[in-house]
């Protein structure tokens, strides 16, 4: 935008100067014509001032041709004491008079001419300098129209655009704090995920680790998996150093009330009647068939 600005501001400023040279060079022009109009002024008094004195300097050079005309001897040569006729000298003077009366008629007809000449070159002058006025105003105007006209543009221009960079620095401060609230957000789900992970291992420690009072050996939980799988018959030893191992690692055996002649299926029936409430109490998911 600002290079735009300085081109058409350079482009403005080169029209101004070449019409300021325009402008100049007319003034030069006029001032040329002016010196060439005072020197024929200057010629023309000169003229006057000759054809006004007794002896003008025009009269001395004619004179002298006729001189030369009439054959007559150098000055350097001529005595004072020559005689000249009196047909001669009236001759002489004649020839003067009429030279006199010619030269004077051209004169008069040259400073006409020349006044006239003058009268149209200062005419030509006046309208040609008005012309450069009017046209330099109307550059002038011109320029201080289009000039405000692009300032009011890049005004509103600039306008809009710190609309915009207002406009933007919202967004950005309301970005800002979407992400605070996401990263709040992220904070709370991996203290959640945390917290789950947290109840996840200690609801696995309670399924795999009971309380002390619903402690199961893995020899009780064994042998309760024995009787799940099929398994209906167990050889008396086994059964009894079962049953001893319940009495010696758990207080478990005092509470099903293991006698040495229980059968097994009661004592199945006691440990799922115990598992059951367990899982109720701990509110537990699970089958009974799982232990």
């Amino acid at each position: 935008m600002d290079d735009n600005f300085d081109s058409f501001i350079q482009s403005y400023k080169d029209e101004i100067y070449r019409n300021q040279m325009f402008y100049k060079s007319g003034i030069n022009m006029v001032s040329s014509i002016i010196k060439d109009k005072t020197q024929i002024s200057n010629s023309i008094s000169d003229q006057q001032r000759d054809s006004s004195s007794k002896y003008p300097l025009q009269t001395i050079r004619k004179g002298r041709m006729i001189v030369r005309k009439y054959n007559l001897p150098p000055q350097e040569e001529r005595n004072f004491d020559i005689t000249i006729s009196q047909k001669q000298k009236n001759d002489l003077l004649t020839s003067i008079i009429k030279i006199e009366k010619q030269e004077s008629l051209s004169k008069d007809l040259i400073i006409q001419e020349q006044q006239k000449q003058l009268d149209e070159m200062t005419q030509k002058i006046d309208t040609y300098e008005n012309q450069l006025q009017n046209q330099y105003k109307n550059l002038k105007q011109q320029f201080e129209q289009q000039y405000t006209q692009t300032i009011n543009c890049f005004q509103e221009q600039i306008k809009t655009q710190q609309q915009e960079i207002v406009e933007l620095k919202n967004r950005i401060i309301y970005s800002k704090s979407q992400l605070n609230n996401l990263k709040y957000n992220v904070y709370e789900i991996r203290s959640l995920v945390k917290e789950i992970k947290t109840l996840k291992s200690q609801i696995t420690k309670i399924r795999v680790n009971f309380p002390t009072k619903f402690l199961i050996p893995e020899s009780i939980t064994s042998f309760i998996g024995q009787f799940l799988v099929g398994s209906s018959q167990l050889q008396n030893s086994k059964y009894h150093a079962t049953m001893a191992n319940l009495k010696s690692q758990t207080s478990y055996g005092s509470k099903l009330n293991i006698r040495k002649n229980t059968s097994q299926v009661e004592i199945i029936n006691s440990v799922k009647e115990d598992i059951i409430k367990f899982e109720k109490v701990y509110q537990i998911q699970s089958s009974s068939d799982e232990y």
